[in-house]
């Protein structure tokens, strides 16, 4: 009798389960009373598990609050669906660092149009009022030109100056290269830092997929347990262990929901609207043929090191013109004045002045120029040691990142291979409780290994492509990194 007691408990359980697993949820609408003898909450989480947690202190802050769901709809952004391609365009137009990034281009452009202006002459107008306190009388005899209505042009040309002009326009052709290469660099990094917001809602979007469907199958899971502990075939240890894998399994899905949200501000913070991302293909991870050529050359191409070198340059010719300062200088001067008055009754006093002026100027003492030309190579010391520093982060970045993706490829490797397994796992297991040979905690744990399993290998593919992502923008080339990874077309 106690045999046939055993046997026919473990067909029911096997048939409970068998139900659970095949329709998953198949008894979700009913809610059986529970015998007063028996742990409920199993019964009850699972219940609970799709239902928002709405907190009845008032010192808890809830999502459904009218307050909040004001500010909410305030802040709201439009909302459209776009590939890569789009958001990284859309990003680029609302970008405000770019957008300070080409006034600051502006303005050295500017600069250098000033240094070269330096090259032609300064032409000069003037018109003058008589000197008031001439009355006409008999002394206006004694006035002379320039106490005459008068106007007048005069033309200033600085014939030579030892320099001081070659270096200024050379040092400001080179401030305007290194904006040029530092409007680039904000480019490429507002393109960078938007593939990597969309490939993370990509990414996090996959793993909550993985995480909805791990959940649904421990519900069912624990909803077959319950039943099984009220009818007393299982122990009151299998209820347990169901709650608690129910609770790892929930909060494992929060948590993705969580950085899934945090990804989605990011992205929409870049692009200006709320971006739907378009779902990712899955596919292997993809073949980078030039990925050692572009990361031996990674820091001779990155347009921060570019920049600091045309800054580096452009302080030592700075230094030429500092030094130039402590020089004369010769300027020629050109002036001509034509009197607005009649000047007959005037003693001495003709309609016309003007003449040429040559004037070599000359500093005896000035201790400030010196001062100048230390701040100069002060400046050239201060730009060389940032270059070095900045070629120094990228190699040591490329370097990092290569270690990534050796890792990254192998965890991919190891996790598709242990997904596949666990996979089987899942039906070896079903197959065995069914037999007999199998508790329904080790089902659970199947589960859990495949869910682990998917996600490691889902966050294994995105390292990896983040990784070699961040060589290309290293190297100045993040569009080339996309098109290798074939996430936007050639």
């Amino acid at each position: 009798m106690m045999n046939c007691s055993e046997n026919i408990k473990r067909v029911v359980s096997i048939l409970l389960v068998s139900c659970s697993i095949v329709s998953t949820g198949c008894a979700s609408n009913r809610n059986p009373a529970a015998r007063a003898d028996v742990d409920t909450m199993t019964t009850q989480a699972v219940n609970e598990n799709h239902q928002p947690a709405i907190s009845k202190d008032p010192r808890v802050a809830n999502t459904n609050n009218p307050a909040t769901a004001r500010a909410k709809e305030a802040l709201k952004r439009e909302k459209q669906r776009l590939t890569l391609d789009e958001a990284l365009k859309k990003a680029a137009d609302y970008s405000w660092t770019i957008k300070v990034a080409k006034s600051q281009l502006d303005i050295a452009e500017s600069r250098l149009d000033q240094a070269k202006a330096k090259y032609y002459p300064t032409v000069g107008a003037e018109i003058t009022a008589p000197n008031l306190r001439y009355d006409g009388g008999i002394t206006s005899r004694d006035r002379d030109f320039d106490d005459t209505a008068f106007a007048g042009l005069d033309v200033r040309y600085s014939i030579y100056d030892f320099g001081r002009r070659d270096a200024d326009k050379e040092a400001a052709s080179y401030n305007l290269r290194a904006s040029g290469h530092a409007k680039h660099a904000q480019d490429l990094t507002v393109l960078f830092d938007t593939a990597n917001a969309y490939m993370a809602v990509q990414a996090y979007t996959e793993q909550l997929q993985s995480a909805i469907g791990y959940v649904d199958k421990i519900t069912a899971l624990n909803k077959t347990i319950g039943e099984s502990v009220t009818g007393g075939i299982s122990p009151q240890s299998d209820a347990v262990r169901g709650r608690l894998a129910l609770s790892n399994a929930i909060n494992r899905r929060k948590d993705i929901e969580l950085k899934l949200s945090r990804a989605h501000q990011k992205l929409n913070a870049l692009v200006g609207i709320d971006v739907e991302v378009l779902p990712a293909k899955r596919m292997a991870l993809p073949h980078i043929g030039d990925l050692d050529s572009v990361a031996v050359n990674a820091a001779d191409q990155n347009p921060a090191v570019l920049a600091r070198g045309a800054a580096l340059e452009g302080s030592r010719k700075s230094v030429v013109g500092a030094k130039a300062s402590l020089k004369p200088r010769l300027d020629l001067t050109i002036d001509y004045k034509r009197t607005l008055e009649n000047v007959d009754n005037l003693y001495n006093v003709s309609d016309t002045d003007g003449g040429v002026q040559l004037k070599l100027t000359f500093d005896i003492f000035d201790l400030s120029k010196k001062a100048k030309i230390r701040e100069a190579y002060a400046q050239v010391n201060v730009n060389e040691a940032q270059l070095g520093k900045e070629r120094s982060t990228v190699n040591d970045e490329v370097r990092a990142l290569l270690g990534d993706i050796d890792i990254t490829s192998q965890q991919w490797t190891i996790s598709e291979e242990a997904s596949k397994e666990a996979d089987k796992t899942r039906g070896l297991y079903l197959e065995e409780f069914r037999l007999g040979d199998r508790k329904l905690s080790d089902l659970i744990t199947a589960e859990t290994e495949y869910f682990t399993s998917r996600t490691d290998a889902i966050d294994a593919r995105y390292g990896f492509m983040r990784a070699v992502f961040s060589i290309y923008y290293l190297a100045g080339k993040p569009r080339e990194g996309l098109q290798a990874l074939q996430l936007v077309e050639r």
